[in-house]
């Protein structure tokens, strides 16, 4: 149980996104010449920043993040960063190894004052920082799924029009339901369009694509279903395994061979089991939920991506209760 709890302030700590790795060479500072129409991020830490450190502006979509300018810190501890984007971003700028702070960028004027210690003050925008910062210190004190996904809800409810509520969806993806993703993403208008939201948006045509594709005259039989793809991995004839039950044996066992990167399991059960469903190495890619008689949908990342399940009642109330 404390692994469980653990691991959900690690899924709501990575959403908050508090430190990143770098480990990018020291580049040579880019031109600091105004960009029409775009930002200028000029910032001052009193302590911690000798002479020369590079600093980096990172700005991160959905599939990355990439360096789109450079400084080096002054003699008094200033640097400036300039450019343009073409929509507001989430962005960082740090070191050579982590981070020093964060902040959303958009075409303005940005001024920080750092601190090594706590969070910048950053004056600038149109108060996305602000309702970042509060989301942090929110995000510090959750550790059950249920408060983690209330979180985002409301969130996403009072930010449906801008790329924060877009952000905080997009990272907080990887631990809703699909109902609930799906709930969320129809806040936001149909002309709004982010990165974030964007991927979102992708990720639900993509899984009901899945879902879609086997709806024709399903014979469950008062049975269940099982079916997914593994995107990006594996070949035709590798073997998916399904284990059911909970413990070190489990309580009934099955594998079928993927086929044009999906699988399909049918059976029946008499109560609902713990079960996964595994390409070759259960550490490589595979998806956990709770196996019942019903017609259930797994779409699967590799490793560290993301998995999305549908039409287990049973899954979808587990992911709402309040662990401790």
């Amino acid at each position: 149980m404390k692994r469980l709890v653990l691991l959900i302030a690690a899924l709501v700590m990575t959403t908050a996104a508090t430190t990143v790795a770098y480990g990018a060479p020291a580049q040579k500072a880019t031109s600091k010449k105004p960009v029409k129409g775009g930002f200028t991020v000029k910032a001052h830490y009193e302590e911690g920043m000798p002479q020369g450190t590079p600093i980096y502006l990172k700005v991160y979509d959905a599939t990355g993040s990439r360096i789109i300018d450079s400084a080096r810190v002054d003699t008094k501890g200033n640097f400036t960063l300039k450019g343009k984007v073409d929509t507001t971003m989430f962005a960082s700028v740090g070191g050579p190894l982590y981070s020093y702070f964060y902040l959303f960028l958009e075409n303005t004027d940005f001024t920080v004052e750092g601190y090594m210690d706590r969070r910048p003050d950053i004056a600038g925008g149109s108060g996305l920082n602000d309702k970042y910062y509060e989301y942090t210190d929110l995000s510090r004190h959750i550790n059950t799924l249920s408060a983690a996904v209330a979180l985002c809800d409301s969130l996403v409810r009072n930010n449906s029009d801008n790329a924060f509520g877009a952000y905080v969806l997009h990272r907080s993806m990887r631990y809703m339901t699909y109902s609930s993703m799906c709930r969320n993403a129809a806040l936001f208008p149909v002309q709004f369009s982010t990165p974030y939201i964007d991927a979102v948006r992708n990720r639900i045509e993509l899984h009901r694509g899945v879902a879609e594709s086997g709806r024709v005259a399903p014979t469950l039989n008062g049975g269940y279903r099982v079916r997914g793809e593994f995107f990006g991995q594996g070949k035709d004839g590798d073997t998916v395994y399904l284990l059911a039950g909970g413990g070190s044996t489990p309580f009934f066992a099955d594998s079928v061979a993927l086929k044009d990167g999906r699988f399909e399991f049918t059976g029946r059960i008499d109560f609902p089991q713990p079960c996964i469903v595994y390409l070759g190495d259960p550490t490589i890619a595979s998806v956990l939920f709770s196996l019942e008689n019903s017609d259930i949908v797994a779409t699967i990342e590799p490793k560290g991506g993301l998995t999305i399940v549908s039409g287990s009642k049973t899954q979808d109330h587990s992911m709402y209760m309040n662990v401790k």
